[in-house]
């Protein structure tokens, strides 16, 4: 037998000591983020901050991007042929001209004709707060009145409403001096958005050319196997979250439709306002219609109690329809997260990052469970084993 045989390879050699090194380098650097968690979150702050435009930007360009190829590829398809050579020139900039100019348009109606009457609503139920509040005391007078009860029976309904508007005075003088850095920050966010959009639209006209220098990047530092492995994952990724961007928006516009014409057939006031509430509600999945029903109930029952029962029972059918056919239909199949993992995602995405975090768990975690079944199933597959 030669004596290289019993000799390690130093090309393998070389390699277990470079991933030895690097995970020793990265124990270390976990570490010491660890222990110094206080300056770790201020430098993720830091960065975050410089890097908040180009976040903002590529946002805009995912969503602008989905109307955007479904103009080129659909609506314009008649005119992807070799005779329109002047076509292939102006597409991108055409199609990108009107995706901007679509949700423009888009905005400015729900201005015109929804703002008028949601900022009406919004006036009349300010104004009537006083009265409402009266009619609630007086609501649960005659409650009490009907249980045999009074009010020093249950503390609860003792309420210093003179106290309770001189604690609110006192809140509003303690949070006028931060209005000036609301005010900074507002203009930093305006600057912010409007870079964003200028970045979002760099990436768009040239999204091909940037995606092929970044294949090329990648294949020419790493593995083409690693390499694959990622443009996959980025592909589903692309995917998933375009589903449930689109899915969302259809499905929120539907509800926030049903709900304005269920509210105006039994004409319940502040129609607008509820329809709103609950369109925007919806957008969080699971727990979005319940968390606007709410204040929805709420505000009805202020003017009359039967109007937020009816509102209840409309809220519970079309939370019904809501599930068992808007939602598979618009959404997809795309989206294939189990309920117990949807309701894990939003509760941990709620915790994390608020409203915000409830309505990014779901496609995050659709994409981990994805990523995580295919594992499963090809670790099984290697060893011959199939479990049902």
């Amino acid at each position: 037998m030669d004596k290289k045989d019993f000799l390690p390879n130093r090309e393998n050699t070389g390699g277990e000591n470079r991933n030895t090194i690097f995970l020793i380098t990265y124990a270390i650097v976990l570490i010491v983020a660890l222990l110094n968690m206080n300056a770790t979150m201020s430098f993720l702050g830091w960065v975050f901050a410089i890097l908040n435009p180009f976040i903002i930007g590529l946002v805009i360009a995912f969503v602008i991007n989905i109307i955007m190829t479904k103009l080129e590829t659909n609506v314009f398809k008649f005119l992807d042929k070799p005779k329109f050579k002047l076509w292939h020139k102006m597409k991108r900039g055409v199609c990108l001209a009107l995706s901007f100019l679509l949700i423009i348009l888009v905005f400015t109606a729900l201005i015109f004709f929804i703002g008028p009457q949601l900022a009406e609503s919004i006036r009349v139920l300010s104004s009537n707060i006083p009265s409402y509040i009266n009619y609630l005391q007086q609501l649960t007078n005659d409650l009490l009145a009907h249980f045999d009860m009074t009010a020093a029976d249950l503390g609860i309904f003792a309420i210093n409403w003179k106290d309770v508007f001189t604690k609110a005075a006192d809140f509003l003088a303690n949070v006028s001096p931060g209005v000036l850095t609301f005010a900074s920050g507002f203009t930093s966010a305006i600057f912010n958005f409007f870079m964003g959009l200028i970045f979002a639209i760099y990436l768009l006209t040239g999204k091909e050319k940037l995606i092929l220098d970044f294949k090329r990047l990648l294949y020419a530092y790493l593995p083409e196997s690693k390499v694959n492995t990622f443009l996959s994952v980025g592909d589903m990724t692309n995917s998933i979250f375009t589903s449930f961007v689109v899915g969302q928006l259809t499905e929120a516009v539907i509800l926030g439709t049903m709900y304005f014409i269920g509210t105006s057939i039994f004409r319940m006031p502040y129609a607008p306002l509820i329809s709103v509430i609950m369109a925007v509600c919806s957008l969080i999945p699971m727990f979005g219609p319940i968390i606007g029903a709410v204040p929805s109930a709420f505000i009805l029952l202020m003017v009359n109690p039967n109007l937020a029962i009816i509102f209840v029972v409309m809220a519970v059918v079309f939370q019904q329809i809501e599930g068992n056919f808007i939602y598979p239909r618009v959404v997809g199949s795309s989206v294939g997260l189990p309920g117990i993992w949807v309701l894990f995602a939003i509760l941990v995405g709620g915790s994390l990052l608020g409203g915000f975090g409830m309505i990014l768990a779901v496609p995050v975690a659709s994409v981990l469970y994805a990523l995580v079944k295919k594992s499963i199933g090809d670790r099984l597959r290697r060893k011959n084993m199939r479990i049902e």
